[in-house]
């Protein structure tokens, strides 16, 4: 059984939402959660579980790919799914939908890093001219310079991406 590694109300939910997967949008993992539950559940509910299976999957015993954002549309059935850490008695194949899905996934994480990270570095290049302290323009000037990095790096990546999607 999944687990995040206590038992708290936590274990509940990531059981149930290992259950309801495979699904196509966060509607079917809640209406999947619920009834694996036996009570309602809100969406920031299925949101916070996501989440917390993502940051402890070494708890839980799986973790769920990032997927493309947005609406489901033809070709995003079960784009979430639980793809287990221990290969070895799971069961599991990862299969070209499993792969189409997690590609897109990185191709929208790694747009949404570009973005936000050249966004952040206009900002604190213009926050920057309002310092007084030389030393705080320094430290953000190293901070721009390496989100703008990050910002060519995920542009990169998500050129890489799109080939493999």
């Amino acid at each position: 059984m999944p687990s995040s590694g206590s038992d708290t109300k936590m274990d509940g939910y990531v059981e149930a939402l290992f259950q309801a997967l495979p699904a196509s949008t966060y509607a079917e993992i809640r209406q999947g959660m619920q009834k694996e539950l036996g009570a309602r559940i809100s969406m920031s509910v299925v949101n916070n579980t996501l989440h917390h299976v993502r940051k402890h999957s070494a708890a839980c015993g799986f973790t769920i790919s990032y997927v493309k954002r947005g609406v489901a549309t033809d070709g995003d059935e079960d784009r979430y799914f639980a793809l287990p850490l221990e290969k070895s008695g799971s069961g599991f194949r990862l299969d070209d939908t499993h792969r189409h899905h997690c590609n897109s996934g990185n191709l929208s994480t790694f747009g949404d890093i570009s973005t936000k990270s050249k966004n952040l570095a206009e900002m604190i290049a213009v926050r920057s001219q309002y310092e007084r302290s030389p030393q705080v323009r320094e430290d953000l000037d190293d901070l721009r310079e390496n989100l703008e990095f990050l910002a060519r790096r995920a542009t990169r990546m998500k050129d890489k991406a799109a080939k493999a999607a």
